[in-house]
């Protein structure tokens, strides 16, 4: 009972910390990412970097839509979960922030594109990191063929 009562108010004094911060951070996020949109102009030029946003911004539309239909094949049963938990939200994630403008955005999403990255965040979110869920069946009748000298007896 006591460590449940620890838990609930460590919880709490994490929640009261961190809201005036999260606030902060979305407010701040805009000034950050016009500061760092015109930094990127002045080093490669107005037009490459209006160009390279928009690019960033078609692949983040391409990843959520990919993502989306991907849930939606798993929801109908017509697919199975070959990453592990939280692997597709994670890319859905990433999808968001590079559809929306800004090159800060863009890096933490190009971030997370990254498996390794996804990989620790997972590890430090205490997900698992293997597939979880029902995995697809072999069929029996597939047949590798294998030539001579590929293969070895173990009887």
């Amino acid at each position: 009972m006591h460590a449940a009562a620890m838990n609930t108010s460590s919880t709490r004094i994490f929640n009261i910390r961190m809201g005036p911060l999260a606030i902060v951070g979305l407010l701040a996020l805009p000034v950050l990412e016009l500061a760092a949109f015109i930094a990127m102009a002045g080093w490669i030029g107005l037009l490459p970097a209006v160009g390279l946003s928009t690019l960033t911004s078609i692949l983040g539309v391409v990843i959520l839509r990919r993502q989306g239909r991907s849930f939606i094949e798993r929801l109908n049963g017509r697919r199975t979960a070959k990453r592990p938990v939280g692997d597709g939200t994670m890319l859905g994630l990433a999808g968001l922030m590079l559809a929306l403008p800004g090159f800060i955005t863009d890096a933490a999403g190009l971030l997370l594109l990254a498996a390794p990255v996804r990989h620790l965040v997972r590890v430090k979110l205490g997900l698992p990191t293997v597939p979880t869920g029902p995995q697809p069946k072999r069929r029996r009748d597939e047949v590798i063929e294998l030539e001579r000298g590929e293969w070895k007896s173990i009887d």
